[in-house]
């Protein structure tokens, strides 16, 4: 069995035959987040059991998302099923890393939907005041570049961050093993209390100004890295996405390419940040 301990989450993986190359890779391409299950206890509830099948000559229709009683996803390489209790996953893969780190990917997802959390397409960068800072955006938005050159005290991750709900109108940001291609940063396993949500924008110098509340909602609903068709579970990403852009000061974020230049924007916290009568 290999353990990984991501989002406050516990993944049990157990493959359904000896497979020591898949095993490889996903010790590999998880490094600091596999555990022993021993050493890391959890509550019962944040322990996800998943069996992978490794089948090399598995190719199927490229679906997407299918009608099914709970999560199920399919494409070439890859067909992923977890039922409507969100309890335990299965998978079935070619091999490959791309599957693999998918179908645990899509087992995070799931999880993470009966437990206020959700998986967003996004940079996660922690100030020098401990604050975190979620930047949803698509590829090209500028992501790696913030990662690597605002002057973040730590970097969660610069492709795929979880947000979870830590209390009544609190919520946490969660580093991930999901991350751009040339990765030179390294992994953090750690989380932060999120405290802004920016939309980046291409600018010469690096500015903050207050967005509504309503826009960063809809900047992070295009965000979410999400594969499931059941109503219930669309109505709860919704739910969190307006409820974590009302916890948070929501900004237009203006950057330039080179830096550091995040001191400056946090110095001048006054004139962006809003109010409480404002959220």
């Amino acid at each position: 069995m290999i353990s990984l301990r991501v989002g406050g989450l516990r993944l049990d993986v157990r493959f359904a035959e000896p497979a020591p190359a898949a095993g490889a890779v996903l010790i590999d391409s998880f490094g600091p987040f596999v555990v022993h299950a021993e050493a890391c206890p959890m509550p019962e509830d944040d322990v996800i059991p998943m069996l992978i099948t490794v089948d090399e000559t598995l190719v199927l229709p490229d679906v997407g998302p299918v009608e099914a009683d709970g999560l199920c996803y399919q494409r070439t390489d890859l067909r992923f099923e977890m039922g409507p209790k969100r309890r335990t996953a299965r998978a079935a893969v070619d091999g490959s890393r791309g599957a693999l780190e998918a179908a645990v990917e899509l087992a995070i997802q799931g999880a993470l939907l009966k437990r206020g959390g959700l998986v967003v397409h996004a940079m996660a960068g922690v100030d020098s005041d401990g604050r975190g800072w979620l930047v949803p955006g698509r590829s090209g938005a500028g992501k790696s570049t913030m990662a690597r050159a605002a002057g973040f005290a730590r970097v969660l991750a610069d492709e795929a961050v979880i947000l979870r709900r830590d209390a009544p109108g609190r919520f946490r940001l969660y580093g991930t093993p999901f991350w751009s291609e040339g990765r030179t940063l390294p992994f953090d396993t750690g989380d932060a209390p999120l405290g802004v949500i920016a939309r980046p924008v291409k600018a010469p110098e690096a500015a903050a100004t207050s967005t509504g509340l309503a826009s960063a909602a809809a900047d992070l609903l295009a965000c979410v890295m999400f594969h499931d068709a059941d109503p219930t579970a669309r109505a709860h990403v919704l739910e969190t996405a307006c409820d974590a852009a009302a916890s948070a000061d929501c900004v237009e974020l203006r950057f330039p390419k080179e830096g550091p230049w995040l001191s400056g924007v946090v110095q001048r916290r006054a004139e962006w940040a809003r109010s409480s009568t404002a959220r």
